[in-house]
């Protein structure tokens, strides 16, 4: 904390953007879910979503895979525009909440606003009416959000709460760079049915949602390095 128990501005504003947005993400996901229509690439038929055999992005369709209206869509693109959005205050805040500056800090800030910005046109362009562009979304956005989180938790760290911070960071790096190269090995080599894919995606996405919401306490409670 500052020595008055007072997080600055910048922070604070920084903090809440990001429970705002991980809040919005997590609605309007569970949302979508519960309304998706149903069918996954391993079993087209099946009624519902499947958490782990059912992707995101199959939320972003006109129709779910079983061939149904999928009301669903616009409440997962809301989601997904509330992940990006996030993801500007925390790339933002990620260097103070860690402790460190410098040509470092610049990378991961540019480095994030690019995932930011490659998410956003991941939630513009649904796989079923954009193939390509949303496969080359996703892989930018993984690539460039892969590297900043490397710098990330890879620099040293002048704070406690940056300590355990990087904790999360290199279970949220493990998991999205895993999830990150089996996604781009089914864009080079196809198979039509990928198993691990989806359930790692989610587990990917809950820890870096942890770090995410870690870092809005760090920023709120004033323990950034000043």
């Amino acid at each position: 904390m500052t020595d008055q128990g007072r997080a600055p501005h910048g922070d604070r504003w920084a903090g809440s953007a990001l429970v705002a947005s991980a809040l919005g993400f997590a609605c309007c996901l569970g949302w979508a879910a519960f309304v998706y229509p149903g069918g996954t690439w391993c079993e087209p038929e099946k009624v519902g979503y499947d958490i782990l055999r059912s992707f995101f992005c199959d939320l972003l369709h006109a129709r779910g895979l079983n061939g149904q209206p999928n009301t669903a869509a616009p409440l997962a693109r809301a989601g997904l525009l509330f992940a990006a959005l996030g993801f500007i205050p925390f790339w933002l805040g990620t260097p103070r909440a860690f402790g460190f500056g410098g040509g470092r800090a610049l990378w991961v800030r540019g480095l994030g606003a690019a995932s930011a910005l490659g998410l956003l046109a991941v939630a513009s362009t649904p796989s079923d009416m954009w193939p390509v562009l949303h496969q080359v979304s996703v892989l930018s956005a993984s690539a460039s959000g892969v590297v900043a989180a490397l710098l990330a938790a890879s620099a040293p760290v002048a704070t406690g709460a940056g300590r355990w911070l990087r904790v999360l960071a290199w279970a949220a790096l493990g998991t999205a760079a895993l999830d990150a190269g089996l996604y781009a090995e089914q864009v080079f080599f196809p198979k039509p049915c990928a198993v691990l894919l989806p359930a790692l995606q989610k587990l990917a996405a809950l820890w870096i949602l942890a770090w995410m919401l870690a870092t809005a306490w760090v920023l709120l409670r004033g323990r950034a390095a000043q």
